[in-house]
């Protein structure tokens, strides 16, 4: 019973922001599990503009030309169709919630301590009254109508509000959005609606965003369509 509610569960269509998990874990990638995009679409399109034109090639021209040529055609068109497929159907990196609803709970007394944090760093890096930075700031005022220039804290007061450290500030960082704990390195997409680890960019082609884990299938993609292209020019000139 354990090992079928664990098949169940992987089969089971899953929805992570916008995207659609179709079958496998979450945490993966592909054949293990697909994990489709908001723009599956788009990704049907790409699939189509790689191998209509490649078919058609291989059934009216590529006969007729030396026999490696549809070999090396269909070699090609493999490699390409394989990185786009581990780009658009794995995982590029998404930042899942660990603590499930406790993290509800503790996020507006994280972001209230780290806006008093920053509130509290800018005071701090305020010139003290009647020093050197002043009157240099009022004298741009005076002669310029704003002060352009900007002023540096006094290095000779050391307070004590100067070793204030912000508890808790580089603990936790949350997404206002997805509401979860994230890195600093952490970008939230809009379009895949969750945070991804190191986002690199949203491609719609891809369906979704590429991130670390398919950063090396999509150049994949991409030198191999370039290297496709070129070499079915090549043949349609010779």
């Amino acid at each position: 019973s354990r090992r079928r509610a664990h098949l169940s569960r992987h089969l089971t269509t899953q929805k992570i922001g916008n995207n659609i998990l179709l079958y496998g874990p979450n945490k993966s990638h592909w054949p293990i599990h697909c994990l489709i995009g908001p723009q599956w679409g788009v990704a049907l399109l790409t699939y189509a503009l790689v191998t209509v034109p490649s078919t058609l090639f291989v059934i009216y021209i590529s006969n007729s030309k030396f026999p490696f040529v549809s070999l090396t055609t269909f070699v090609l068109v493999a490699c390409v169709l394989l990185c786009l497929s581990f780009t658009a159907f794995s995982d590029p990196g998404i930042v899942y919630g660990t603590n499930g609803g406790a993290i509800e709970q503790r996020t507006f007394q994280e972001i209230q301590s780290a806006d008093q944090c920053h509130n509290h760093r800018n005071s701090i890096f305020k010139p003290p009254p009647n020093s050197k930075q002043e009157s240099t700031a009022s004298l741009e005022n005076d002669v310029f109508g704003a002060s352009t220039f900007p002023t540096e804290p006094n290095n000779a007061t050391n307070s004590s509000e100067d070793n204030f450290v912000c508890e808790n500030s580089n603990e936790v960082n949350v997404c206002g959005i997805c509401n979860i704990e994230r890195s600093i390195n952490a970008t939230h997409c809009d379009r895949c609606g969750v945070c991804i680890e190191n986002l690199d960019h949203h491609c719609p082609w891809m369906s979704k965003c590429v991130g670390p884990k398919t950063l090396i299938s999509f150049y994949g993609f991409i030198f191999g369509s370039v290297l496709l292209v070129l070499f079915v020019s090549t043949c349609l000139i010779i």
